[in-house]
């Protein structure tokens, strides 16, 4: 019992000294070099790349287009703004499903995190 003390205090000294952070110790003063001193701040640009920098005509040149769902919709998913038909079947025949067809369908594998193609036979 006393062994297994004895060594739980030295695992806990040497756990303590471990999280303690070593001692800096003092650097050297920098040596003269007769290297050129580098600027700290930065040189300002030239006037002939900031003016080509500039994207004020460019902007200015187009004009915003007025946010209109509607007109978004009809050029963007090509409907026309007229309602459809009301009670129009959307088959006229059944499908052909007999027994061994075969049809393609996605799912989604959330483990993978991707779409998956899955074939399924009838």
């Amino acid at each position: 019992m006393r062994r297994q003390r004895w060594l739980a205090l030295v695992a806990l000294v040497l756990l303590v000294a471990a999280c303690i952070p070593p001692q800096a110790a003092p650097s050297a003063p920098p040596t003269e070099s007769s290297a050129t001193p580098v600027p700290s701040t930065p040189t300002p640009l030239a006037s002939s790349t900031l003016a080509t920098l500039d994207m004020t005509a460019a902007l200015l040149a187009k004009s915003l287009p007025y946010a209109n769902g509607f007109e978004l919709t009809r050029t963007v998913r090509g409907r026309s703004g007229q309602p459809a038909n009301g009670f129009e079947p959307v088959r006229t025949t059944p499908p052909v499903e007999d027994i061994g067809s075969t049809h393609d369908f996605w799912t989604y594998d959330f483990a993978a995190k991707k779409n998956v193609k899955t074939t399924a036979t009838l």
